[in-house]
């Protein structure tokens, strides 16, 4: 949302913006996850306790059910169809019939707030916001930025794939993960039923031959895999030291060219 974004100031170092933003109790974002959700979510019928269960990695059904003590059947229903959680499948599964999936909160802000604010209202309201920012926001954003950062690098290769710009076509994109979780790939592109394309996508500021041996292996484990699949690295500011013909490189400078 812009009102969100002028509150950023570009002039202050990256640690004074959350703790101005989430740290300060007469914020206006320290209560705009309740402002935003109120009319249609109250509070006490347990909407809330769904979130908060996401935001604090719980992501499958038993795990959100287990977390928010409650059944949360319909509530989970009515999220799913207000599209502010969202339900994942692996890409190579149809999402009808597959017992494998996860769920996340779809809008940004909202995974942060109740991921930083709202468990720490009350700590923000008896002027403790400086300490909940430097002792849990601050040491935990790069960590909480893999997910969004994912989402954008899949909507990337969409679009590369819709402009013909990549070296295979795709149908499909989305991720994939094994039964039990052990070998997972950020993004996967799919040409009908064959995976064409798999993609390791990292916050981190460097990516280098390690994390593409990583992958590699990874592929391994896709089924209906093309033996010439076209493989891509994502890195925040540089991919070094690969010049494989069958790989994509990729930074955020790429992304907002």
């Amino acid at each position: 949302m812009p009102t969100y974004l002028r509150r950023w100031r570009d002039d202050v170092g990256h640690a004074a913006n959350p703790r101005a933003l989430f740290g300060d109790p007469a914020s206006p974002l320290i209560d705009e996850g309740e402002f935003v959700l109120s009319n249609e979510l109250p509070e006490g019928s347990g909407y809330f306790r769904i979130f908060r269960a996401i935001a604090a990695g719980h992501r499958t059904y038993g795990a959100i059910k287990t977390f928010a003590d409650i059944d949360i059947q319909r509530q989970l229903d009515r999220l799913l169809a207000l599209e502010l959680v969202e339900r994942q499948t692996p890409v190579t599964e149809d999402p009808s019939r597959t017992k494998r999936s996860v769920y996340r909160i779809a809008d940004n802000f909202l995974a942060s707030w109740f991921r930083f604010v709202y468990p720490n209202r009350a700590d923000i309201a008896r002027g403790l916001g400086r300490q909940v920012a430097d002792r849990s926001i601050l040491p935990n954003l790069s960590d909480h930025m893999g997910e969004p950062w994912e989402e954008i690098c899949r909507g990337f290769v969409r679009d590369e794939a819709a402009r013909g710009r990549l070296p295979v076509r795709l149908s499909r994109v989305g991720r994939w993960w094994n039964t039990d979780h052990s070998t997972e790939i950020d993004v996967v592109g799919m040409d009908g039923r064959r995976v064409v394309l798999a993609g390791s996508v990292k916050w981190s500021t460097r990516v280098g031959r390690s994390e593409l041996d990583r992958l590699r292996r990874a592929t391994e484990s896709l089924p209906n895999r093309s033996e010439d699949i076209h493989l891509v690295l994502f890195a925040r500011q540089t991919v070094e030291g690969i010049d494989d013909h069958d790989v994509s490189k990729f930074t955020a400078a790429d992304l907002y060219d």
